[in-house]
């Protein structure tokens, strides 16, 4: 092969080689916009689920549109900042003491099975 030829053959491997990489960049872009799709329809049935809940409850028990908002306030709190977000937490095996995150069901470090609420 001549110097050309070997240079040419390299510039059309490393085309073929970004045309892949392009394929590969779309089917993951693509991907990730599905999944960003099912979790808006998610996020949207739970704001649905949520507000027939609270007019239920409101109807039903008369309870003010504040006392929603103020128990809103004091939950989103509870980590430590007031962020609009419910935090996992830290807290100490019963068995052994040491500390895990809120969301493992069991001791990292015993094995024992960690009691948890539901809303972390």
């Amino acid at each position: 092969m001549r110097g050309m030829d070997i240079i040419d053959w390299f510039q059309q491997r490393k085309l073929r080689d970004h045309t892949i990489d392009i394929s590969e960049a779309k089917g993951t872009a693509s991907e990730s916009a599905r999944r960003a799709d099912e979790l808006q329809v998610t996020v949207d049935r739970l704001m649905l689920v949520s507000r027939a809940l609270w007019e239920l409850l409101s109807e039903s028990c008369s309870i003010p549109e504040q006392a929603l908002e103020d128990k809103v306030i004091e939950i989103d709190r509870r980590d430590g900042r007031e962020d609009g977000r419910i935090s996992a937490k830290l807290e100490p095996c019963k068995a052994c003491g040491r500390v895990n995150h809120s969301r493992h069901r069991k001791c990292l470090y015993c094995g024992e099975t960690l009691q948890r609420s539901p809303f972390g």
